[in-house]
């Protein structure tokens, strides 16, 4: 998702709740705009609900140029569909998910409407956050123990 600059004069009040939100939540003060818009559109229904959440990934696009050499492969993809499978139905519950190892790197999201849903790019935020955790990660000596 590419993140643009955006300017715009605040009240203090609104900049304190911002800050205050961020701190309490963790997150950076853009997290807690998006995160404030996002709820905002979808309470006023102005989006359709989405219905099917399909991500493939693959070898290269979870390990990159660094290799998968120390790393269970099965165990680590198993652990990397559960984690993304579980954000995806948090985020989007009732939703269909289903993410696998096709070789590519891509999503698709869909609700009731016709072709891709608008949801895409906070699909492809999630498939990022679970990447960027390492959390999926499976060392060969954890099957061991």
């Amino acid at each position: 998702m590419v993140k643009q600059q955006f300017n715009v004069r605040l009240p203090d009040l609104t900049r304190g709740q911002i800050d205050e939100l961020a701190d309490r939540e963790q997150m950076t003060q853009a997290e807690v705009v998006m995160l404030a818009v996002d709820r905002m559109y979808r309470e006023e229904g102005k989006m359709d609900r989405v219905e099917r959440i399909s991500v493939e990934y693959s070898e290269d696009g979870l390990f990159g140029e660094e290799g998968s050499d120390g790393y269970d492969l099965q165990a680590s993809f198993a652990r990397f569909e559960e984690l993304l499978t579980a954000a995806l139905q948090e985020r989007y519950p009732g939703a269909e998910v289903t993410v696998e190892n096709t070789g590519s790197d891509r999503h698709r999201v869909n609700g009731q409407g016709e072709g891709e849903h608008a949801e895409g790019p906070w699909v492809g935020q999630v498939v990022h956050d679970v990447w960027v955790s390492w959390e999926w990660l499976v060392g060969e000596d954890a099957i061991s123990e």
